[in-house]
């Protein structure tokens, strides 16, 4: 998986998020969580387009930060000018409990089929 882009609330968070730049991989920057999830999402034909929406659950540690960070995200694909596949996504952070809850109830990843 590579990145098209980061948006500006992530860049400020420092780390990965700030020095990563179009084009780099993704696998092993963000940490495990994210990579699970980033394997989750490929075999589920997400990036594919074959599932119209996917809910994740992602935790990441980032230098100058003491705790690890959690996020709730929704993803999207979409087709760019070329008809290639982009992921689209949406993250909003949550507590460690939030993050904990979710993954309790099986939640971690949940892809929604094409009805």
């Amino acid at each position: 998986m590579r990145l098209y882009n980061f948006s500006a609330g992530f860049r400020a968070l420092g780390g990965a998020f700030k020095t990563s730049r179009e084009g780099d991989a993704l696998e092993g920057v963000l940490g495990e969580d994210a990579d699970r999830q980033f394997i989750t999402l490929q075999g589920a034909g997400v990036f594919e387009g074959e599932a119209p929406v996917s809910e994740s659950s992602w935790s990441t540690r980032i230098a100058g930060h003491e705790d690890a960070l959690y996020f709730h995200s929704v993803s999207v694909p979409v087709r760019d000018d070329f008809r290639r596949w982009r992921l689209h996504s949406t993250h909003t952070p949550i507590s460690l409990a939030h993050y904990r809850a979710r993954l309790r109830a099986g939640l971690e990843t949940v892809i929604r089929p094409r009805t």
